[in-house]
């Protein structure tokens, strides 16, 4: 693959300063121009730039690199271009992504990443790494399985899929991630645009360009300190903070894409709306349970009848929704199994894990708004509701002497928000209380 020579073209002082620049008298406009000129060299630069990429675009088609011969453009991200190829040997169709021009040695080393990482995956829900190496010109590139699909959630509106079939859809996508976590690899920017639907319905998971692995004695020199790069609207509030990262980010990332294909909706972004701080957003708030969104501005794309949409989220689905978005790591799912398991379990009409988190959300924001004095009176209302309702759904059956001595010993020790827990969450009168409240 040959490499073609670019040079500016060599202009006349003239041509770059106007006409008026041979003529001293007018110099001092020039001078008084600066802030025009400053303006427009970063749209010049960007135009510069979008026509040596159009160039190079043209340049490639036809060319041969490894044993693919480049047919047409799929598309150019921040690092690479990516190339519809064929296979000389046995006509396949493959996707080609080049590492183009000039680098620096952290691009390098994260196309370099995403090769070894790719490797080490074999699902049918990711797409697969088929070769890799140097082109004629020097330059890195790798071939992968060629997935001809549309981002899933435009697949979702496009089919019109209804509720059960986008859960069904997401449970694979779950799967794909899973398995990557089992081999220890986050891919840390999980989205639509890189989760692609073929035309059976089959979800393939793309781009593990900035993903991290876990096994750091496996892979050395793997990790990227401080703030990485993301996609705002997904990305988790650790990874907005450059905090450690873990598999639970990419939960948060999930329960964010669950979350827009159960409403239609982002959690941070209205219709006509100004757009959010995502980073602010995401570090600052909690998303709307997705049901009360869908009854306040109705259901998004390629959903319909939002009231009866309304009535399938409540309850279970918003509590799964929440607890994979949670801002902190400790209280999302413990894995994207669980996440996937909880799913399962709605489907079948089984009792899910994630009970209780709305209400809890509720509590706590109740605690961190009021202080002590929201603590203490709700520990011992929400006590004595949760003692008079537990009576009840027992039947009016009362615990061992042992055990009841047992227990007021140990919350009379215990921080009032420890209390609240452990009176309702951890005995019978839970269910009661959280039906109440939901």
């Amino acid at each position: 693959m040959s490499r073609v020579k670019r040079e500016l073209p060599k202009c006349a002082p003239h041509t770059l300063l106007g006409k008026q620049a041979d003529n001293p008298d007018h110099s001092h406009k020039r001078m008084v121009q600066p802030r025009r000129s400053s303006e427009n060299l970063g749209e010049t630069l960007a135009r510069l730039g979008e026509a040596m990429e159009r160039d190079y675009i043209k340049e490639m088609i036809g060319q041969l690199v490894g044993g693919y011969r480049i047919l047409s453009h799929l598309g150019t991200g921040g690092m690479s271009t990516v190339f519809l190829a064929e296979c000389v040997a046995n006509q396949t169709k493959a996707a080609v992504k080049i590492l183009r021009g000039a680098c620096s040695g952290v691009l390098l080393h994260r196309f370099l990443r995403e090769q070894e990482i790719l490797a080490t995956l074999h699902h049918s829900g990711i797409a697969n790494l088929l070769d890799g190496g140097l082109a004629d010109d020097g330059s890195p590139y790798a071939v992968m399985e060629y997935v001809n699909g549309e981002p899933i959630d435009l697949y979702c509106r496009k089919n019109q899929l209804n509720l059960v079939d986008r859960l069904v859809l997401f449970i694979r996508v779950c799967e794909a991630v899973e398995h990557a976590h089992q081999e220890q690899v986050v891919h840390r920017d999980l989205k639509p645009g890189n989760i692609l639907v073929t035309a059976d319905g089959t979800p393939k998971i793309l781009d593990f360009g900035i993903a991290k692995t876990l096994n750091f004695e496996s892979w050395p020199g793997l990790t990227d300190p401080g703030r990485s790069p993301m996609t705002p609207g997904y990305a988790s509030p650790e990874q907005f903070r450059g905090s450690s990262v873990a598999s639970t980010s990419d939960t948060y990332s999930l329960g964010m894409l669950l979350y827009e294909l159960l409403t239609g909706h982002h959690p941070f972004l209205r219709p006509g709306s100004p757009t959010l701080d995502m980073e602010r957003a995401a570090l600052e708030f909690d998303p709307q349970k997705p049901s009360s969104l869908v009854k306040d501005i109705g259901a998004g794309f390629g959903l319909s009848d939002a009231p009866n949409l309304v009535h399938q989220l409540a309850g279970d689905l918003d509590n799964i929704v929440l607890k994979a978005t949670e801002r902190e790591p400790e209280r999302r799912y413990s894995s994207v199994q669980a996440l996937s398991d909880d799913l399962h379990c709605f489907l079948k009409g089984k009792s899910i894990s994630a009970r209780g988190t709305v209400f809890g959300r509720r509590i706590r924001s109740l605690l961190s708004r009021y202080g002590r004095t929201a603590r203490n009176v709700a520990a011992v209302g929400l006590l004595s509701t949760g003692i008079a309702t537990g009576v009840f759904l027992d039947d009016l059956q009362a615990p061992t002497d042992l055990y009841a001595q047992a227990k007021a010993t140990k919350l009379l020790r215990a921080k009032p928000e420890d209390i609240i827990w452990e009176s309702l969450m951890s005995s019978r009168a839970y269910e009661g209380i959280t039906r109440f409240a939901l």
